[in-house]
């Protein structure tokens, strides 16, 4: 089944879904950097799942939005299993 979405978000989704984006835990494994925590909140490990989520700043924002049952998902330890 294909994701009806602007292609955009489905690179992204893709991109989320192989652990491709540039996210700060990845760059400290690829040895780009030494710090992997979350430059905007301060409070976690900069992963996906973090950046989207768990930030103070992205749940700011997911509380102001219709889509709850995607913050429920993120529950999930990856990002891969919240579209499953």
């Amino acid at each position: 089944m294909a994701l009806r979405a602007p292609l955009k978000l489905q690179c992204f989704i893709w991109s989320a879904c192989k652990g491709n984006l540039a996210m700060k835990k990845r760059l400290v494994h690829r040895h780009v950097t030494e710090d992997e925590t979350c430059q905007v909140c301060g409070a976690g490990n900069e992963t996906i799942i973090h950046a989207l989520f768990h930030c103070e700043a992205a749940a700011e924002i997911w509380r102001h939005s219709n889509l709850v049952n995607l913050l429920v998902g993120a529950l999930a330890d990856s990002f891969k299993k919240i579209w499953n």
